[in-house]
Formats: C-alpha cells, structure tokens, sequence
C-alpha cells in the first residue's frame, strides 16, 4: 500500500531531479483606502438605492423618493467621474496607451 502512495505522488509531482522550483508570488499590496470623494460618491448611490426601494424609511413619499433618488444617483455619479484622474503626461512620444 506505502509503495501505491509512493508511484501515485511520483506521477503528481514528477520525479525530484526535475523539479525546477516552485514560484510563490509576492504577497499582493494592501487595498487602498477609498479617498473621500469616492466615499461621497458611492454613499450617494446607496442613498439613491435606498429612496428607490424604501422612500418611507426616510420620511419620504414615494412620489418624492424617486426623483431625488435619481438626482442623487447622477450626482454621485458625477462626483465618481469628477475622481478620475488625468495621468496623461507627455513624457515622450513612446509612453505606451494611455486609458
């Protein structure tokens, strides 16, 4: 039975003399913190969300909710946008595509 174990991990992992190493990447970054414009951004869509599904959870008819639900998803919209940064430089004119 210990000689089964042993074919079946030599037909896995091949035998030692071939094994070239193994690669660990590097641990990934951390996640950046959002800056405070995305968090205006993103707190007003959920809010816009919130007025679409329950207008009366803020004091709000529904007839009213849902024009103020979609201004404030444009204007969270807008204010994400207004977050994009321009990395356009003209550091030469082989800098690669810009995005």
């Amino acid at each position: 039975d210990r000689a089964a174990e042993e074919r079946d991990e030599f037909e896995l992992d091949g035998p030692p003399e071939l094994d070239e190493g193994h690669f660990e990447p590097p641990p990934p970054p951390p996640v950046p913190r959002p800056s405070r414009r995305t968090a205006v951004g993103l707190l007003l869509i959920a809010l816009a969300l919130l007025m679409f599904i329950a207008p009366g959870v803020l004091g709000l008819d529904p007839s009213t909710g849902f024009p103020l639900g979609i201004l404030s998803i444009v204007g969270g919209g807008v204010v994400l946008v207004l977050g994009l940064r321009d990395t356009r430089d003209d550091d030469g004119p082989d800098d690669g595509a810009v995005v």
